[in-house]
């Protein structure tokens, strides 16, 4: 360990119910692409949390997305939008996890309301236009 995880690290031994430490720690290690260990310390991080913070769940299903575990990165995303409904990025980013495990309709409705939050945006736009197009074509499942 060096530097900065070192000093986390310790920080996290002196105070082990400091979910800051944690979540700190956490986004070293997936910066070093440790995604496992990365996965552990935020899952810390949201336990001892005295608020429950969005963030917190967005940042594991960040983690969980870049492990291939896309239903558990669409339940942390759920579970953030469901503490901050009106957080566009959010609901695209689970639109794009229920995308790749072909819950094509709700990834749609996540991003109807997305567009509804921030309908200035081109690339929601196009976005729901193409999960559209892909629920449309002969032979896909809905879901």
């Amino acid at each position: 360990m060096l530097g900065t995880e070192a000093a986390i690290h310790k920080a996290s031994i002196s105070e082990p119910t400091n979910s800051q430490y944690y979540s700190f720690y956490s986004r070293v290690l997936t910066r070093q692409k440790r995604f496992v260990e990365a996965e552990k310390k935020i899952d810390l991080a949201i336990r001892f949390s005295i608020n429950t913070q969005a963030i917190l769940f967005h940042n594991r299903a960040l983690i969980r997305l870049k492990r291939n575990n896309y239903t558990g990165a669409v339940n942390d995303w759920k579970s953030a939008i469901s503490i901050e409904p009106e957080n566009h990025r959010f609901l695209m980013y689970a639109a794009d996890a229920l995308q790749q495990v072909g819950n094509i309709s709700l990834a749609i409705a996540y991003i109807e309301k997305a567009v509804k939050l921030n309908p200035t945006s081109k690339t929601y736009r196009k976005k729901l236009k193409s999960a559209k197009k892909a629920i449309s074509k002969p032979g896909s499942s809905p879901d």
